[in-house]
């Protein structure tokens, strides 16, 4: 039985009108991506807001300590500068003492000055930013926790061996 050529066209139309049937598989696998997706962008914010703030924060402890160093671009005797950082701040965890500079302050190796406690990271490789002192300038450079480790040790058995 053939139909006349305009039901043909209103039977097209109605079927371009009804709801597909979505999968619930489907459905559920695309909730599943763009959940992952979003979390995976929480993660990098997060690490980049750490990682941001620790290295406006060691920007603040190097200016400090250039205004410290001597003119003949020496490192000071003493390296605990006065800062007022606002909100006051913990996560810079150690320094040299005034002994160990004076031991360290003739080398030619750089120095390490001071250091944040580690930053874990959601995403990539946990580290520390750790500030440098070389030939008269600081520089802060960040350092996975196996090389930092490896550095700290060898300094202070560097400050062991010109302290004796």
């Amino acid at each position: 039985m053939t139909h006349p050529p305009s039901f043909e066209k209103n039977e097209s139309i109605l079927n371009s009108q009804a709801p597909h049937n979505r999968s619930p598989l489907r459905t559920l696998i695309l909730l599943l991506l763009f959940t992952a997706a979003l979390l995976v962008f929480i993660a990098w914010l997060g690490d980049w807001r750490r990682r941001h703030n620790i290295d406006t924060l060691m920007n603040t402890q190097v200016q400090a300590y250039s205004l410290l160093t001597t003119e003949g671009g020496l490192l000071p005797l003493n390296l605990q500068p006065t800062l007022s950082l606002d909100p006051p701040s913990r996560i810079i965890d150690a320094w040299l003492s005034s002994e160990e500079v004076r031991v360290l302050r003739g080398t030619d190796r750089e120095v390490m000055v001071a250091w944040t406690i580690p930053l874990v990271r959601a995403l990539g490789r946990n580290e520390r930013a750790v500030i440098f002192f070389d030939h008269g300038k600081f520089d802060v450079r960040w350092l996975p926790l196996t090389q930092f480790d490896a550095l700290f040790a060898e300094q202070i058995a560097q400050i062991k061996r010109l302290g004796s």
